[in-house]
């Protein structure tokens, strides 16, 4: 995968920034529900938390791991189709680069 220009690059990181806040926010929103789920037992909401973790954990690491300019295009691609990023965060990047990203592709 091509390196992408160096003006998007320094976007690219502070929208990289944006969406790990907003993937923790998400993951911490789901955390609380699970855990103020009174329907559940004390036991099952543990558990449920605990796998809950470990997936979010899998999450965040194949989303958010690499951090070069060679993996930019495939690491935006992946927070596009996971809905962290709004389209007005994109403005600014090339033309090339929001269209190579797009989740729908």
């Amino acid at each position: 995968m091509s390196s992408i220009k160096e003006s998007d690059w320094k976007l690219f990181k502070e929208i990289k920034k944006k969406a790990l806040e907003r993937f923790y926010s998400q993951a911490l929103d789901e955390f609380a529900a699970i855990i103020q789920d009174q329907s559940s037992t004390a036991r099952d909401r543990y558990m449920s938390l605990y796998e809950n973790v470990k997936e979010t954990d899998r999450r965040l690491i194949t989303i958010f791991d690499a951090h070069s300019r060679s993996k930019a295009r495939e690491q935006l691609w992946m927070i596009r189709e996971a809905g962290l990023v709004e389209e007005y965060d994109l403005e600014g990047l090339s033309e090339e680069l929001r269209e190579a990203t797009k989740p729908w592709l």
